[in-house]
């Protein structure tokens, strides 16, 4: 059978490590479409690449950001992993891409996925927040606070907010991290991960194959981990 993208599968990861598999699989997977559902072991902290380290702080406090938080590749805000659904996606960049084109793609393809698995959900489409500049940009905005458009929200609790995501381009590819934020997001991973897959694959004409990482891989990802992302000159780097 033919494909065109692979579902990569890993042993749990602390956040560290889920941040340096993400830059692995850009750097060193095969080219194609790549979705990656996080196989957490723990609980973490996130936050964007453009944040400052003492605004994090004071969201989540010193010893939390100390053992536990690190600075993502992406943009966004804060995110807290205690039980949320986390995903990657990586593909090739193709030239120009357009963010909020892209964001519909994966949050439509999310929000079918969703409803496959018997979860509501719907796009988010009133009430755009300006983007920051100077100073107020580096502030600690938390990522679930508020729904901006295309995020996908609780269509019974009006402007909750349960999947954001963020991204950046690598060389010749994009990668997007999501974080989707239910009750109880990782004891019903199962069922979601399969609906997501399935939609996903449905959006861009792809048949997964699953792929697991080489031992050597994995020692790539554990050096990045040490070396960048736990590293003070990573997290506290503005």
């Amino acid at each position: 059978m033919s494909f065109k993208g692979f579902n990569i599968l890993t042993d749990p990861l602390d956040v560290f490590g889920q941040m340096a598999m993400d830059e692995i699989m850009c750097r060193e997977l095969p080219s194609g479409f790549l979705l990656r559902f996080f196989n957490w072991s723990g609980t973490g902290v996130t936050f964007g690449y453009a944040q400052r380290a003492s605004e994090i702080i004071k969201t989540a406090g010193e010893e939390v950001f100390e053992k536990k938080a690190v600075r993502r590749p992406t943009g966004g805000g804060v995110v807290f992993h205690d039980n949320d659904g986390t995903f990657s996606l990586i593909f090739d960049s193709q030239g120009r891409i357009d963010p909020m084109e892209m964001y519909g793609r994966i949050h439509k393809a999310v929000n079918a996925g969703l409803e496959k698995a018997g979860i509501g959900s719907e796009l988010w489409k009133d009430n755009p927040v300006p983007v920051a500049s100077g100073p107020e940009r580096y502030k600690a905005a938390e990522c679930f606070k508020q729904p901006v458009p295309l995020d996908l929200v609780d269509p019974a609790v009006s402007g909750h907010k349960i999947l954001g995501g963020a991204l950046r381009r690598f060389g010749d590819h994009v990668l997007y991290q999501g974080s989707l934020q239910l009750a109880d997001g990782r004891g019903r991973n199962a069922g979601v991960q399969a609906g997501i897959a399935e939609a996903i694959g449905k959006e861009w004409g792809i048949d997964f194959a699953e792929y697991r990482p080489s031992a050597e891989m994995m020692l790539s990802v554990n050096k990045i981990s040490l070396e960048k992302y736990r590293s003070r000159e990573w997290n506290r780097r503005i």
